[in-house]
């Protein structure tokens, strides 16, 4: 088959901002073999992020070109047990998966369902060789759901909206033609949900330094874990080679990182927009990564991942430093973990702070400013709620409503419990701190209340609305899920 697609030279466009993982040494990567899938087709294309690289997003040639790229190069996978006979063409294509660790160990040694290729890479392209034997199904069988995929350009396009680093864009989402398969106890088909796949820029983790202790073989020189050493050697050094290019001794990029990191958890507590800050899921430059666990959470409680960003950022900051030490060699200092951590404190303080004092920004008057009371108080009802009980679950218990919609489980904090409307006050807050400026209080109003449709179960059902075969077969499919997904990241 000749590629007809995009020249070199807008390939070298799009590939501006991604990130040159060869130039982090060969053990980084593992090689792996995956067959096209016969009925592939882009259903969506990220046309703004296409317009920001210099892409006409409007000339149907370009963008038909560009959807033949993308499924010529990315739409492939690995065979596994989902697939039928024949859903696999037998061309195939050299795909890369990236090593990576976590700072107490992993059954995987790093991308268990990510195919890299060139200066791109897809998400579900079945599993890979580092996916783990003792790794647990959901992680292992290297598919990307429809609604997952769908989710993540959401998600995506909020993230870089509300928060101040961004998010890593998904430049594309690809329809497989296909839906996992599997067989009952009589023998009998079951289909199960629509398989997609994302193309998206490469990145380097900050879980690209650290170790995964328990994959794989070892004891010898060709063994997972001499080469996964290998990996975060290599890693180092070239942190250190590009340190000392510019005549520094210190890891400044390294606690530059986890300053925005702090940012980005700040910006997070403010919108209360929830990400799980984990070493795997950000990039080096800062920007949130894979939206499994993204979503909005009614007030300012504890809940799930959210409060305990810096427990996880802890972890990744003891862990990187410790490799740090260990593989730069002499003469380089690592940032100060005690001194760093307060700043990141502070960083994040000062992230929430600027969107409390911003939000009513187009609302006044030239010369007015918002209270300085307003601000302190939403950011004592913050820690407030944050010191107060742990939302565990979501759902109704005993007949009663609790703040989230969802499943239940243990130790609910009901709606009606004293504390609960900490929000409510913070509105009434706004009002009175804007009645004394005779000005608009609806921007303060509509940041504080709860952003309903991006809770991860409202985004969820919606997704799977559509994810069906009705739904993705129809006619102009590819408009709707356009706009659906513009609509979605665009409701508040």
């Amino acid at each position: 088959m000749t590629n007809t697609g995009p020249d070199s030279a807008l390939i070298q466009r799009l590939s501006a901002g991604a990130t040159r993982l060869s130039d982090y040494g060969p053990q980084l990567t593992v090689e792996f073999d995956a067959h096209q899938f016969q009925d592939a087709r882009v259903v969506w294309r990220n046309t703004d992020w296409l317009a920001s690289c210099g892409v006409d997003a409007k000339d149907s040639n370009t963008l038909g070109k560009l959807d033949e790229w993308l499924v010529d190069d990315f739409a492939y996978a690995t065979p596994s047990d989902g697939l039928l006979p024949g859903t696999l063409g037998t061309r195939s294509q050299r795909f890369q998966a990236d090593r990576y660790g976590n700072p107490v160990g992993s059954d995987s040694g790093g991308s268990g369902r990510v195919g890299i290729r060139g200066e791109f890479h897809v998400k579900g392209c079945g599993s890979t060789p580092l996916v783990g034997k003792n790794t647990s199904w959901m992680h292992s069988h290297g598919c990307l759901w429809m609604e997952e995929a769908i989710r993540e350009a959401i998600y995506s396009r909020i993230a870089s909206k509300f928060f101040p680093h961004s998010s890593l864009p998904v430049v594309a989402i690809i329809d497989t033609g296909v839906h996992f398969i599997h067989f009952g106890h009589g023998g009998e088909q079951i289909v199960g949900a629509r398989r997609a796949m994302v193309v998206r820029p490469n990145f380097l983790r900050p879980a690209s330094f650290q170790r995964s202790i328990m994959f794989g073989t070892a004891g010898t020189a060709d063994s997972d874990q001499y080469l996964d050493a290998l990996r975060v050697r290599g890693v180092v050094q070239r942190f250190a080679s590009d340190a000392a290019s510019r005549g520094s001794t210190t890891f400044e990029d390294v606690a530059d990182l986890f300053i925005k990191l702090a940012e980005q958890v700040g910006s997070g507590w403010a919108h209360r927009l929830s990400h799980d800050f984990l070493a795997s899921n950000l990039t080096i430059r800062g920007e949130l990564v894979d939206f499994g666990g993204f979503r909005a959470v009614p007030t300012w409680r504890r809940a799930d991942y959210f409060g305990r960003e810096f427990f996880q950022l802890g972890l990744s900051l003891d862990s990187l430093s410790f490799f740090l030490r260990k593989y730069s060699g002499t003469g380089f200092s690592v940032p100060e973990k005690d001194s760093l951590k307060a700043r990141m404190r502070s960083a994040s303080e000062r992230s929430f702070r600027a969107i409390a004092s911003s939000v009513m920004g187009d609302t006044l008057r030239e010369g007015v400013s918002l209270p300085s009371e307003f601000v302190d108080a939403a950011w004592a009802s913050f820690n407030e709620q944050q010191d107060g009980a742990w939302e565990a679950g979501q759902g109704h218990v005993d007949g009663r409503r609790v703040l989230w919609p969802g499943a239940a489980g243990p130790g609910l904090f009901p709606i009606d419990q004293p504390g609960s409307a900490s929000l409510a006050e913070m509105v009434d807050q706004a009002r009175i701190s804007c009645a004394r400026l005779n000005i608009n209080s609806c921007a303060a109003q509509r940041w504080l209340r709860p952003k309903r449709l991006w809770y991860r179960e409202s985004v969820l059902r919606l997704c799977r609305q559509l994810s069906d075969f009705d739904s993705v077969t129809a006619p102009r499919y590819q408009d709707r899920l356009d706009s659906f997904i513009r609509v979605m990241a665009a409701r508040y």
